[in-house]
């Protein structure tokens, strides 16, 4: 297993062959498109090690762009405590949406998945 850690401030990963591992820590990524991590060659068996993914993976949608993506997450995180990661499609594209440390029923940070579906991300991808 790799293991990548991003920083404050938007990241760009690239995932090689096998599974790996994205440190990313609350603070670390944004919401915008100019501020949320990238990751490319994401593949099922990767995960993302973010301190919200813990808690509960809970929605799945697609949409069609970010404000709308964006929409969705915050309604999903709204309804209650077990909801702090939602995955929404956008075009050919996945964004994985956290609470982040507020834990305010609404995301914080975001993380882009490149050219991946949502057959391509599950509950376990998120430790």
């Amino acid at each position: 297993i790799d293991t990548m850690t991003g920083g404050v401030g938007q990241d760009t990963f690239t995932s090689g062959g096998g599974a790996d591992r994205f440190n990313i820590a609350n603070g670390d990524t944004g919401l915008t498109v100019g501020t949320r991590d990238i990751i490319n060659g994401w593949e099922t068996g990767d995960t993302i090690d973010h301190a919200s993914a813990s808690t509960g993976y809970g929605a799945e949608a697609t949409r069609a762009d970010l404000a709308a993506a964006l929409s969705y997450a915050n309604s999903e995180m709204a309804l209650g405590a077990t909801i702090d990661v939602v995955a929404v499609q956008v075009g050919s594209d996945v964004i994985v949406f956290f609470e982040g440390a507020a834990n305010d029923g609404s995301a914080e940070e975001s993380v882009l998945l490149v050219g991946r579906s949502l057959t391509d991300v599950a509950a376990g991808n998120f430790i």
